[in-house]
């Protein structure tokens, strides 16, 4: 090992002052893919949810470094700076995609960041300060406190943006970003949490809450330097797979009921509808081989939290 870093500090650590003492600090888990910036040697690390997850009286504070995007020195694991997008989360919203790291028309340097908050925050690298967050689904009820009654809010514990982050086209200078929209009822318990290892460690009695049946999806694309939305695609799906974005002018991605769908960057007209036959949840990508251009898309999602069923497979499309 050459070196680690606390994502959830302690005892005389830098940012254990943002928890409380005498309790149990967990959370903070990073659980997708890294974004490593090769010319500044940064490598930014997107962090899940603090915990427990809904019992914010639990564990008052900031609760760093969770709900953040950690930058560390790729070399040897130093912090260089964070930007905590949720602080002090209650609603188990992870930042659960690496962000995307661009260049605007207008020349600013900035890490586009969306995570299951629902919104899609552009970090500026020079100012150190998120520039704009603008919502890419249906934000509600976000900050009623949450009750053993029970309170529904919007994005639900589901998310909000997952996995896959943003797409930037330099030729548009919008950035792509798919979303679900999907709202949760969490029913909080009426005691005070106790961690037990090896069970869920939550501070409500419904789990991770009970989603609402209607749920879709969005695919969104904003304006990288002002953060203005220039157009939106509803889907009668969730939108969780990953966003191509191309030189000439396309934007593909793929829906839970099988279906590639192709865009066109600029206006967002849905130009072609081609079915894989298998939920997409995977990223997608473009590549060459033999002097002929190809996009490859991971289909076949199993997931019980999406309720969809698939047998994962790669579809390759030759252009």
């Amino acid at each position: 090992m050459l070196w680690s870093f606390p994502l959830v500090p302690t005892g005389s650590e830098a940012g254990a002052e943002s928890w409380p003492k005498e309790t149990h600090v967990s959370g903070g888990s990073t659980w997708t893919s890294f974004t490593l910036d090769t010319e500044a040697g940064a490598l930014y690390v997107p962090t899940g949810n603090p915990a427990p997850d809904f019992a914010g009286e639990y564990r008052p504070g900031a609760n760093l470094y969770a709900g953040s995007v950690v930058v560390l020195d790729a070399k040897s694991g130093a912090l260089r700076t964070w930007y905590q997008l949720v602080p002090h989360d209650i609603h188990d919203w992870d930042i659960a995609a690496a962000p995307a790291l661009i260049t605007t028309k207008q020349g600013q340097r900035r890490a586009m960041a969306a995570g299951k908050d629902g919104c899609l925050h552009a970090i500026d690298i020079a100012s150190g300060k998120v520039a704009w967050k603008t919502p890419v689904t249906t934000i509600e009820n976000v900050d009623a406190p949450l009750t053993v009654q029970g309170t529904r809010f919007c994005p639900g514990t589901g998310g909000g943006v997952v996995w896959n982050g943003p797409s930037y086209s330099n030729v548009t200078n919008l950035v792509y970003v798919n979303a679900m929209d999907w709202c949760s009822t969490v029913k909080m318990d009426t005691k005070p949490p106790k961690y037990e290892p090896g069970k869920p460690f939550l501070g409500s009695t419904n789990g991770f809450g009970a989603s609402d049946e209607k749920k879709q999806g969005w695919v969104t694309a904003v304006d990288a330097d002002t953060g203005e939305v220039r157009w939106k695609f509803q889907s009668p799906t969730m939108m969780v797979a990953g966003v191509l974005s191309t030189a000439t002018g396309l934007v593909v991605t793929g829906d839970l009921n099988g279906d590639l769908l192709f865009f066109d960057a600029s206006t967002g007209n849905l130009l072609h509808r081609i079915a894989t036959h298998q939920p997409v949840g995977g990223g997608v990508i473009a590549y060459q081989a033999g002097g002929s251009q190809r996009i490859a898309v991971a289909a076949g999602l199993e997931s019980p939290l999406l309720q969809t069923h698939g047998q994962p497979t790669v579809v390759v499309l030759g252009l």
